[in-house]
C-alpha cells in the first residue's frame, strides 16, 4: 500500500493553464487462488490442475506446487509447474535444499509466462529440522539469489504452520530468516473437523507476525474440511464462514490466500460438490 501523486495541467474554459495536483491511496489486489491435491508431481496432479482452472476460470491469485523430499526443484516446463496458467502465481514449495549451482540454474531457466512466482524452502518447516539450521540454509537461498536478473519476479519467504496442535509448540521467531524475504507465509486451518474459529482468533497470529516483520502476509493453503457433514445447514454455515473469513483477511491487508481444495489428514477439504462453498470462494476471486 502507498500514495500515488500526480502532478499535470489544468486548461480552463478560457484558455488559463493551471497546475494541479492530486493523490491518491494506492493498495495491493487482493489474490484468491485455488490449491490441488498432490501425490508428488504425477499426471493425476496435473489432471487436478486443470480441473480447478476450469472450476475456477477467475484466479489470478496462488497455487502451491509441493515438491516433496528427493524431488527437488521442480521442472518449469513439464509436470505439475509447466502446467500452472499463465495467468496464476505458482508457488513453488520444496523441501530438498539445493546447491548454489542448482538454485541459480534454476532461476535462471525461470520462464517469462508468468507475471511473478512464489518460493519457499521447507514449507511448515517446524519439527523438519532445527531452527538454526533452517534459518542459514534460507539465508544462504537469499544470498545466492541476490542479484540474479530474474529476483524482482521471484518472490521468496517462509511458510509457517498455524494448525493448533503444531504451533502452539514452536516460536515463529526461532524460524525467521530474516532480512531479504518478500513475504510471510501461514498455512491456515482451524483446529479439527468441527471447531471453526472466528476470523479473529483465527488470523491474529500471522496478522501479527505480519506486521512485525514489515512485509505481505500470504495465506497459502487455507480451509476446512468439506466431507463432514453434508447437510444443507451445514453447507450453507461453511460458505458463509469462508466469506467471513476472506472478507477479514482483505479487510486487513491480506496479500492472497487459497483453499486447499484437497484431501489431507483430517478429510476432504474439496469444493468442487459443495453448492454453497464454490461459489463462495469463486466470488473471492471477482471482489
Amino acid at each position: 500500500m502507498g500514495t500515488l501523486t500526480v502532478t499535470g495541467q489544468v486548461r480552463t474554459p478560457s484558455g488559463l493553464v493551471l497546475r494541479a495536483s492530486g493523490s491518491t491511496t494506492v493498495s495491493a489486489p487482493f489474490l484468491a487462488g485455488v490449491d490441488t491435491s498432490q501425490t508428488g508431481n504425477t499426471a493425476t496432479d496435473v489432471a487436478n490442475l486443470a480441473a480447478h482452472a476450469a472450476l475456477f476460470p477467475a484466479c489470478t491469485g496462488p497455487t502451491k506446487v509441493f515438491s516433496p523430499t528427493g524431488h527437488g526443484l521442480p521442472s518449469w516446463t513439464t509436470g505439475l509447474l509447466g502446467a500452472v496458467p499463465a495467468g496464476w502465481i505458482p508457488m513453488v514449495c520444496f523441501k530438498d535444499m539445493p546447491t548454489q549451482q542448482q538454485w541459480v540454474a534454476w532461476l535462471s531457466a525461470m520462464p517469462t509466462r508468468w507475471r511473478e512466482v512464489w518460493a519457499t524452502y521447507d514449507q511448515e518447516m517446524e519439527g523438519d529440522q532445527p531452527p538454526a539450521q533452517f534459518v542459514a540454509r534460507f539465508q544462504q537461498l537469499l544470498s545466492w539469489a541476490a542479484g540474479h536478473p530474474n529476483r524482482g519476479r521471484i518472490k521468496l519467504g517462509p511458510n509457517y504452520t498455524w494448525y493448533p496442535e503444531v504451533h502452539k509448540g514452536y516460536d515463529w521467531h526461532d524460524f525467521w530468516p530474516g532480512p531479504g524475504c518478500d513475504f510471510i507465509g501461514w498455512d491456515l486451518y482451524p483446529a479439527g473437523k468441527s471447531l471453526w474459529l472466528a476470523a479473529d482468533q483465527l488470523q491474529a497470529l500471522p496478522l501479527a507476525a505480519a506486521a512485525e516483520v514489515k512485509l505481505p502476509l500470504v495465506y497459502p493453503e487455507f480451509g476446512v474440511v468439506t466431507d463432514i457433514p453434508q447437510t444443507a445447514p451445514q453447507q450453507l454455515a461453511r460458505s458463509q464462514w469462508i466469506t467471513s473469513q476472506a472478507g477479514y483477511a482483505r479487510a486487513h491487508g491480506v496479500h492472497a490466500m487459497s483453499w486447499w481444495c484437497g484431501t489431507g489428514n483430517q478429510g476432504n477439504f474439496h469444493l468442487d460438490n459443495d453448492p454453497y462453498g464454490l461459489p463462495a470462494w469463486r466470488a473471492q476471486m471477482g471482489a
